[in-house]
Protein backbone atom coordinates (compact mmCIF):
# COMPACT_ATOMS: atom_id res chain seq x y z
CA UNK A 1 0.00 0.00 0.00
CA UNK A 2 1.46 3.36 -0.94
CA UNK A 3 2.01 6.07 1.65
CA UNK A 4 -0.73 8.20 0.03
CA UNK A 5 -3.31 5.42 0.42
CA UNK A 6 -2.19 4.66 3.96
CA UNK A 7 -2.49 8.32 4.94
CA UNK A 8 -5.99 8.51 3.43
CA UNK A 9 -7.22 5.35 5.20
CA UNK A 10 -9.57 5.85 8.11
CA UNK A 11 -9.23 3.83 11.28
CA UNK A 12 -12.13 1.69 12.48
CA UNK A 13 -12.80 4.22 15.25
CA UNK A 14 -13.09 7.05 12.73
CA UNK A 15 -15.51 5.01 10.64
CA UNK A 16 -17.59 3.88 13.60
CA UNK A 17 -17.60 6.48 16.41
CA UNK A 18 -20.42 4.64 18.21
CA UNK A 19 -18.27 1.53 18.46
CA UNK A 20 -15.47 3.65 19.86
CA UNK A 21 -17.80 5.10 22.51
CA UNK A 22 -18.95 1.59 23.41
CA UNK A 23 -15.35 0.32 23.59
CA UNK A 24 -14.26 3.22 25.77
CA UNK A 25 -17.19 2.79 28.17
CA UNK A 26 -16.60 -0.97 28.44
CA UNK A 27 -12.89 -0.49 29.08
CA UNK A 28 -13.42 2.25 31.65
CA UNK A 29 -15.82 -0.03 33.54
CA UNK A 30 -13.25 -2.82 33.99
CA UNK A 31 -9.88 -1.06 33.65
CA UNK A 32 -10.15 2.65 34.48
CA UNK A 33 -6.35 3.04 34.50
CA UNK A 34 -6.12 2.32 30.77
CA UNK A 35 -6.22 5.39 28.57
CA UNK A 36 -7.35 5.55 24.94
CA UNK A 37 -4.82 6.64 22.35
CA UNK A 38 -6.08 8.07 19.08
CA UNK A 39 -2.79 7.29 17.36
CA UNK A 40 -2.89 5.20 14.16
CA UNK A 41 -5.45 2.40 14.52
CA UNK A 42 -6.08 3.21 18.18
CA UNK A 43 -5.69 1.40 21.45
CA UNK A 44 -5.07 1.75 25.16
CA UNK A 45 -2.05 2.20 27.33
CA UNK A 46 -1.77 1.99 31.09
CA UNK A 47 -2.27 -0.45 33.93
CA UNK A 48 -4.73 -3.32 34.08
CA UNK A 49 -6.40 -4.17 37.41
CA UNK A 50 -4.60 -6.85 39.38
CA UNK A 51 -7.69 -8.90 40.24
CA UNK A 52 -10.68 -8.28 37.94
CA UNK A 53 -12.04 -11.79 38.48
CA UNK A 54 -15.49 -12.58 39.88
CA UNK A 55 -14.08 -14.82 42.59
CA UNK A 56 -12.62 -13.58 45.86
CA UNK A 57 -9.04 -12.37 45.72
CA UNK A 58 -6.71 -14.55 47.79
CA UNK A 59 -4.71 -12.69 50.42
CA UNK A 60 -1.22 -11.65 49.40
CA UNK A 61 -1.68 -11.25 45.63
CA UNK A 62 -0.53 -7.62 45.54
CA UNK A 63 2.55 -8.51 47.57
CA UNK A 64 3.15 -11.55 45.36
CA UNK A 65 3.57 -9.32 42.30
CA UNK A 66 5.68 -6.86 44.29
CA UNK A 67 2.85 -4.32 44.36
CA UNK A 68 3.77 -3.52 40.75
CA UNK A 69 0.84 -2.83 38.44
CA UNK A 70 0.85 -4.50 35.06
CA UNK A 71 1.42 -1.86 32.39
CA UNK A 72 0.32 -2.86 28.90
CA UNK A 73 -0.16 -1.43 25.45
CA UNK A 74 -3.28 -2.67 23.69
CA UNK A 75 -3.42 -2.07 19.95
CA UNK A 76 -6.60 -2.41 17.97
CA UNK A 77 -5.36 -2.91 14.41
CA UNK A 78 -6.96 -1.45 11.31
CA UNK A 79 -9.06 -4.62 10.92
CA UNK A 80 -10.48 -4.31 14.44
CA UNK A 81 -13.05 -5.48 15.52
CA UNK A 82 -12.89 -8.29 12.96
CA UNK A 83 -9.43 -9.18 14.30
CA UNK A 84 -8.62 -9.28 18.01
CA UNK A 85 -6.48 -6.56 19.59
CA UNK A 86 -2.83 -7.22 20.40
CA UNK A 87 -1.50 -6.75 23.93
CA UNK A 88 2.14 -6.05 24.74
CA UNK A 89 3.54 -6.04 28.27
CA UNK A 90 5.33 -2.76 28.94
CA UNK A 91 7.36 -3.27 32.11
CA UNK A 92 8.13 -6.95 32.59
CA UNK A 93 11.32 -8.68 31.65
CA UNK A 94 10.55 -11.51 29.30
CA UNK A 95 13.26 -14.09 28.85
CA UNK A 96 14.24 -14.18 25.17
CA UNK A 97 13.50 -17.90 25.13
CA UNK A 98 9.89 -17.21 26.19
CA UNK A 99 8.94 -15.29 23.03
CA UNK A 100 6.91 -17.49 20.74
CA UNK A 101 6.58 -20.31 23.25
CA UNK A 102 3.22 -21.69 24.21
CA UNK A 103 4.46 -22.32 27.77
CA UNK A 104 4.57 -18.53 28.27
CA UNK A 105 1.56 -17.71 26.07
CA UNK A 106 3.59 -15.28 23.99
CA UNK A 107 3.43 -14.70 20.27
CA UNK A 108 6.67 -14.39 18.26
CA UNK A 109 6.11 -10.60 18.25
CA UNK A 110 6.22 -10.54 22.05
CA UNK A 111 2.48 -9.84 22.30
CA UNK A 112 0.45 -11.89 24.76
CA UNK A 113 -1.34 -14.94 23.35
CA UNK A 114 -4.76 -14.67 24.97
CA UNK A 115 -6.95 -16.85 22.76
CA UNK A 116 -6.89 -20.57 22.04
CA UNK A 117 -7.02 -19.87 18.31
CA UNK A 118 -8.01 -17.15 15.85
CA UNK A 119 -11.62 -18.34 15.80
CA UNK A 120 -11.93 -17.66 19.55
CA UNK A 121 -12.31 -13.92 18.96
CA UNK A 122 -15.87 -12.69 18.48
CA UNK A 123 -16.04 -9.39 16.54
CA UNK A 124 -18.99 -8.34 18.68
CA UNK A 125 -16.78 -8.55 21.79
CA UNK A 126 -14.99 -5.56 23.26
CA UNK A 127 -11.27 -5.26 23.92
CA UNK A 128 -12.28 -4.94 27.58
CA UNK A 129 -13.42 -8.56 27.49
CA UNK A 130 -9.72 -9.52 27.43
CA UNK A 131 -8.83 -7.78 30.70
CA UNK A 132 -9.34 -10.90 32.84
CA UNK A 133 -7.03 -12.85 30.53
CA UNK A 134 -4.41 -10.08 30.64
CA UNK A 135 -4.47 -9.86 34.44
CA UNK A 136 -4.37 -13.65 34.71
CA UNK A 137 -1.35 -13.74 32.39
CA UNK A 138 0.47 -11.32 34.70
CA UNK A 139 -0.12 -13.41 37.80
CA UNK A 140 0.88 -16.60 35.96
CA UNK A 141 4.00 -14.80 34.69
CA UNK A 142 5.03 -14.32 38.33
CA UNK A 143 4.19 -17.96 39.10
CA UNK A 144 6.55 -19.10 36.34
CA UNK A 145 9.27 -16.64 37.34
CA UNK A 146 9.19 -18.03 40.87
CA UNK A 147 9.21 -21.63 39.67
CA UNK A 148 5.77 -22.62 41.00
CA UNK A 149 4.61 -23.63 37.53
CA UNK A 150 6.56 -24.50 34.38
CA UNK A 151 3.97 -23.31 31.90
CA UNK A 152 0.95 -21.08 31.94
CA UNK A 153 -2.40 -22.74 32.41
CA UNK A 154 -4.61 -23.59 29.47
CA UNK A 155 -7.72 -21.77 30.68
CA UNK A 156 -6.36 -19.18 33.11
CA UNK A 157 -6.88 -18.57 36.80
CA UNK A 158 -10.07 -16.49 36.65
CA UNK A 159 -12.25 -19.41 37.72
CA UNK A 160 -9.60 -21.81 39.04
CA UNK A 161 -8.28 -21.50 42.59
CA UNK A 162 -5.79 -24.39 42.36
CA UNK A 163 -2.78 -22.02 42.24
CA UNK A 164 -3.99 -19.66 44.95
CA UNK A 165 -1.82 -21.39 47.55
CA UNK A 166 1.28 -19.97 45.83
CA UNK A 167 0.07 -16.37 45.75
CA UNK A 168 1.93 -15.05 48.74
CA UNK A 169 4.87 -12.70 48.94
CA UNK A 170 8.36 -14.17 48.99
CA UNK A 171 11.62 -13.13 47.44
CA UNK A 172 10.98 -12.54 43.76
CA UNK A 173 13.58 -12.69 40.99
CA UNK A 174 14.09 -9.11 39.88
CA UNK A 175 12.30 -7.98 36.73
Amino acid sequence: MSEDLRAAALSWWQEDPRRLESEQAAMHAVAPDLFWRYKDSGGWIGNVPLWPFRRRQPPGVAEFVGRRPFAVRITCGYAYPMVEPRVWPEQVSLPVIAVGWTAWHLLPSGALCLLQDRTSWDPSAHAADLIEKISGWYIEYHLIRRGYITRMTEYGIAGDDSLDRFLRAEDDPSD
